[in-house]
């Protein structure tokens, strides 16, 4: 009998009988694990296994390769927080669905799963940087996929001064004096992500343009499309700024 304990999040959740729930939770120390839970969705449990909840998760199985049992108990809500704010919970949701749509089930990624709760938090508390950190988060999601970007220095002359676009073909950064006749095939780099600034809607959505570039080559590499709720968050962004 196999048997652990961790924390984690729980990332989706679907009907697997009148009473039970098969559920897939990003963990800190086991990867993504999915696995069964009897009784779920009675009245003392459905509040537990919500998408985006931080749970402390028992996992156990006859074998690694069964299908285990969860048993979890409530850290916090994160999702419940900001039911009355489409904006915020939309982006929780991009985040859920990018994490279940690119993790291996298994792989261990403490460092992603610190990051995603940090973000998750600011999200959920409404803090006014919420919106340029969930594009960091994503900035950070694409490094550890492989895809991560390289803003430090001009590629062409390796110097850190005036970066003002980014390489849809290797995500390091180019300055303006480099960029010459090509700059109209350069993706445009919001300094935000490069300093301290508070971006405005404008250079959020460059940020946005330049993750979803190197997000569509990781997706073409698994043979996957980009969950929906992300182009959703989008989209109600450019609305609720408008």
């Amino acid at each position: 009998m196999l048997i652990w304990q961790d924390e984690g999040i729980i990332l989706s959740t679907k009907n697997f009988s009148e009473s039970s729930l098969l559920i897939k939770v990003f963990t800190k120390n086991h990867g993504l694990s999915k696995g069964l839970v009897l009784g779920a969705k009675s009245k003392k449990n459905i509040y537990i296994y919500q998408s985006g909840n931080n749970v402390t998760a028992k996992w156990s199985a006859r074998t690694d390769e069964n299908l285990g049992r969860f048993n979890c108990e409530l850290i916090s809500g994160k999702a419940s927080f900001i039911l009355g704010n489409p904006l915020n919970l939309s982006a929780i949701v991009s985040m859920l669905n990018l994490l279940e749509f690119s993790m291996v089930e298994k792989e261990v990624e403490v460092a992603l799963y610190d990051k995603t709760l940090y973000i998750m938090d600011i999200i959920t508390s409404a803090q006014h940087s919420w919106v340029s950190a969930y594009v960091e988060w994503e900035v950070f999601l694409l490094a550890k996929l492989g895809f991560g970007l390289d803003l430090s220095q001009c590629v062409l002359t390796r110097k850190k001064e005036n970066l003002k676009y980014v390489s849809p073909k290797t995500g390091k950064a180019v300055s303006e004096n480099a960029a010459g006749k090509w700059k109209n095939r350069l993706l445009y780099l919001p300094q935000f992500l490069i300093d301290e600034t508070i971006p405005n809607l404008d250079e959020i959505n460059d940020g946005l343009k330049i993750t979803e570039n190197f997000l569509i080559k990781f997706a073409l590499s698994v043979n996957k499309k980009l969950p929906f709720s992300r182009n959703d968050f989008i989209k109600k962004l450019s609305l609720y700024y408008s």
